[in-house]
């Protein structure tokens, strides 16, 4: 009969523990990603899209790791945050990957640096347990896209025994803007200085605490606004009275 031969396996405990330790000693706890401030410039009543680049290029992970998750830490005050055409909250989660179907939508007509701004936080890919870095704000700044309108400013006003009367078209002469605008309003920004003579609205003085006012050129052409001269009626002087014109793009 033949002889059966047995062999016997034995384990070692103590290495079975040294090697888990080696193992969990290599495994590094995985650092907090840090988003640094965002900001973005956009047109005036244009929706801007997210991209990728925007948001990584403010991120560092000093691990080497790199960006996996956004979320939302608050909304814009004034604009709107959408996904895929929903308005986002507080808490959303949104990957990297899909974050060019995040958009802004400004207020219409509305425009400024720092205009408006939120809270964004981002999670990156390492594979040891994850941190949220702090939240970053990502501002916005809206800028102007409307053509400044022009209007030719040495016009020559005569009085009539002293007195003058505004009429828009005097004012508006060489009215230009670039879009085809038209006037929302003229606001006068100065009065006359010592001596030159009076500003007068409503028959009421103008006076330097009641800069800026602001007329429409159908007020105007009400002949509310009248400039009455100081001295020699008949002599001949260079009165300047400064105003700005807006347009109705605004």
């Amino acid at each position: 009969m033949a002889q059966l031969e047995t062999t016997t396996v034995t384990t070692s405990k103590a290495s079975l523990v040294n090697d888990e330790t080696t193992y969990f000693e290599n495994l590094q706890p995985n650092t907090q990603p840090v988003l640094g401030p965002v900001l973005i410039s956009s047109p005036w009543n244009v929706i801007y899209t997210f991209t990728t680049t925007i948001i990584n290029d403010e991120f560092t992970d000093v691990d080497g790791d790199l960006l996996l998750w956004t979320r939302i830490d608050s909304v814009p005050k004034l604009g709107v945050l959408k996904l895929s055409g929903v308005p986002v909250k507080v808490g959303d989660i949104i990957p990297l990957a899909g974050i060019t179907a995040l958009i802004y939508q400004p207020p219409f007509g509305r425009y400024g640096d720092k205009f408006d701004s939120f809270l964004m936080s981002v999670l990156d890919d390492g594979i040891a347990a994850n941190l949220w870095s702090e939240s970053a704000e990502v501002t916005f700044n809206i800028t102007n896209a409307n053509a400044v309108p022009t209007v030719t400013n040495n016009e020559t006003l005569t009085t009539n025994m002293g007195e003058y009367v505004f009429t828009s078209a005097a004012l508006l002469l060489d009215y230009n803007d670039a879009e085809g605008d038209l006037v929302k309003n003229i606001e006068f920004t100065s009065i006359p200085p010592t001596g030159g003579g009076e500003l007068y609205l409503d028959d009421v003085k103008v006076t330097a605490q009641d800069l800026p006012f602001f007329l429409t050129p159908y007020e105007i052409d009400q002949e509310r606004l009248k400039y009455v001269d100081s001295g020699d009626i008949a002599e001949e002087k260079e009165i300047l009275i400064d105003y700005v014109i807006h347009d109705t793009s605004v």
